[in-house]
C-alpha cells in the first residue's frame, strides 16, 4: 500500500475516516519506510492541532461486559456532541498471530453514530500488557486528529493488562459482582495503578452482592497509601449497569473531575510526561534489542548457546549471563 502523508494529512483534517484508518494501519506497520512515513504524518498533524484528548483504559477478565460498558459509555458522550475512538485491543494467537478482532461487533449502535470511530487493534503474537506495542503512537494520532475522548479496551486477559495505565490519563478496571473474591488473582498490582474500580451488572439480583463488592474493594483501596497527584476519594469505587444504563452517567462525572482536577494542581503533565520518558526507555531496549540479534557475531554466539540450553548442557540463566558477558567484552 502507498502513502502520501500530505493528502493523508489533509484528508485527516478533513474528517475522512476511510484516510484517518489508513494512517492507523501505517502507524502499526513494522516496515521501516512506513516508520519513518509515520512519522512525518505526525509532525504534519502537529502543524494544525494542539488538542489533548481525555485517554480512558479499560481493562477487566473477559466476559465482565467491557464492550457493553464502553458501547454505552460511548453513546451517551457523542450525544453530548463528544467526538469518539475507541481502539479495541484483541489477543492474538501465538502460533499464527492472528486475532478475532470482535469487539466492534458488541458495539453495533456504537460503530454507527457519525461522531464515534472504532478500531480493533490486535496485540501481535509477541506482545504481552493487553495492549500493542503500536497503540501509544495510535492513541496520539486519535488526538492529533481531532478526537475528543480516546478509549482504550485491553485484552482483559490477566494482571498484565494495567501497561495501559502507561497510554492513559484515566485507567478504569471494570468487574462484576463478587469481585471481591477475586481480590487475591488480582493483586497489588493492578489495584495501585487504576483510578476508578467499576462494578457492571449491578442490578436486580446482583445488586445486593454488587454493593457488597463495593465495599470489599473500598477496604482494600484504603490499604494503600494516598497518591499525592489525586485528591481525597480517589480511586473511586461506583456501581453501574451497562444494560440499563444506571451509573454511567455518575462515573464519566467523576471521569470529568478527576482530569480537571489533575489539570488545575499540574499532575495531568506530570503524569502525561512520565509516561512518554517510560514510552522512550521501551522504545530504546526494543531498538537496541533489534540491532544486537542482527548482528552476525551475536546471532551465531547465541545460536551456539541455544544449543547448549536445548541439550541440557547450560541453564537458561547461565547462558543468559554468558551472552551479556558476550556483550560488555565484544560491543564496549
Amino acid at each position: 500500500m502507498e502513502f502520501d502523508t500530505d493528502q493523508l494529512a489533509q484528508q485527516i483534517k478533513g474528517n475522512d475516516r476511510r484516510a484517518f484508518a489508513q494512517a492507523i494501519t501505517l502507524v502499526e506497520s513494522s516496515n521501516l519506510g512506513h516508520q519513518q512515513l509515520s512519522l512525518q504524518l505526525f509532525q504534519k498533524l502537529k502543524c494544525v492541532t494542539h488538542n489533548q484528548a481525555i485517554r480512558l483504559g479499560i481493562t477487566g477478565t473477559p466476559g465482565v461486559g467491557k464492550s457493553t460498558f464502553i458501547d454505552k459509555l460511548g453513546l451517551e458522550l457523542v450525544n453530548r456532541g463528544l467526538k469518539l475512538a475507541v481502539l479495541a485491543v484483541d489477543p492474538s494467537s501465538q502460533i499464527t498471530g492472528g486475532s478475532i478482532l470482535g469487539d466492534k461487533t458488541r458495539m453495533a449502535e456504537l460503530s454507527r453514530h457519525q461522531s464515534a470511530f472504532i478500531r480493533p487493534l490486535s496485540t501481535g503474537p509477541f506482545n504481552s500488557g493487553g495492549v500493542s506495542r503500536r497503540t501509544p503512537e495510535v492513541v496520539n494520532l486519535c488526538e492529533l486528529a481531532g478526537f475528543d475522548v480516546v478509549i482504550i479496551e485491553t485484552t482483559g486477559v490477566g494482571q498484565t493488562d494495567y501497561q495501559v495505565s502507561l497510554m492513559s490519563d484515566i485507567f478504569a478496571l471494570l468487574i462484576s459482582p463478587g469481585g471481591g473474591d477475586e481480590l487475591q488473582g488480582i493483586k497489588r498490582g493492578i489495584l495501585e495503578k487504576v483510578d476508578m474500580v467499576l462494578i457492571n451488572k449491578a442490578d436486580g439480583d446482583l445488586l445486593p452482592l454488587a454493593r457488597q463488592t463495593k465495599s470489599e474493594y473500598q477496604s482494600a483501596l484504603h490499604l494503600f497509601r494516598q497518591r499525592k497527584h489525586d485528591p481525597k476519594g480517589y480511586p473511586k469505587v461506583n456501581l453501574l449497569s451497562a444494560i440499563s444504563g444506571s451509573g454511567i452517567e455518575n462515573s464519566w462525572q467523576d471521569i470529568i473531575n478527576l482530569c480537571n482536577w489533575r489539570k488545575e494542581n499540574g499532575a495531568w503533565c506530570s503524569i502525561r510526561s512520565n509516561q512518554d520518558v517510560e514510552r522512550f526507555q521501551f522504545e530504546i531496549r526494543q531498538e537496541v534489542l533489534g540491532l544486537l540479534t542482527a548482528n552476525h557475531s551475536v546471532k551465531n554466539f547465541v545460536s551456539k548457546l541455544k544449543s547448549e540450553v536445548i541439550q541440557g548442557e547450560k541453564l537458561p540463566v547461565q547462558a543468559a549471563l554468558m551472552v551479556s558477558e558476550y556483550l560488555k567484552k565484544n560491543l564496549t
